[in-house]
């Protein structure tokens, strides 16, 4: 069941060890890429709406409940291996330390996951291949109006996963 694999992976992640261990404090755990001076699509208000605290204990549920059983460091189902991989920009260094982080958080919960570091450029071609299961990835944007990204009727169905599509907006 790959929807309850994806169910299971946001609530093995600790965000905030993230921001202590990587960043020494200094940042904001957020559950959306906005940042928290977007309240409607950040902080307490997204994570109110999709729960994804961290809760490694509601992770490993999940899986169990698919037929994903622990067998020594990492689950299983039918002889198989849950096994991901994973894509992640190797620079800056706190990027690939995050990467590095998370996949020894989704370890914690059983999920062997293969970490393959690369150039900041090629993460979202490399993931566009369909070959890899996680990315992490920046966005940067060409504009100031980072709202364009989110919103604009060009990238309804991508970023602007609103599929809002107004004249006025654009």
């Amino acid at each position: 069941n790959k929807a309850a694999l994806r169910q299971a992976l946001a609530p093995a992640v600790k965000r905030e060890r993230n921001v202590e261990d990587i960043f020494t404090g200094a940042g904001d755990v957020t559950y959306s890429p906005m940042p928290l001076s977007h309240p409607p699509w950040a902080g307490d208000t997204v994570l109110e709406e999709v729960g994804y605290a961290y809760d490694p204990e509601r992770s490993r549920q999940i899986l169990a409940d698919a037929g994903w059983e622990l067998n020594g460091d990492y689950r299983e189902r039918a002889g198989e291996q849950l096994e991901l991989s994973m894509v992640a920009a190797n620079a800056p260094p706190s990027m690939l330390q995050t990467a590095e982080e998370i996949a020894g958080m989704l370890g914690e919960v059983g999920i062997n996951v293969n970490l393959s570091p690369t150039q900041p450029n090629t993460v979202p071609t490399t993931m566009a291949q369909g070959e890899t299961h996680l990315m992490l990835g920046g966005l940067g944007w060409g504009t100031p109006d980072v709202m364009q990204f989110m919103l604009a009727s060009p990238y309804a169905g991508a970023s602007n996963l609103q599929f809002l599509q107004d004249e006025q907006v654009d």
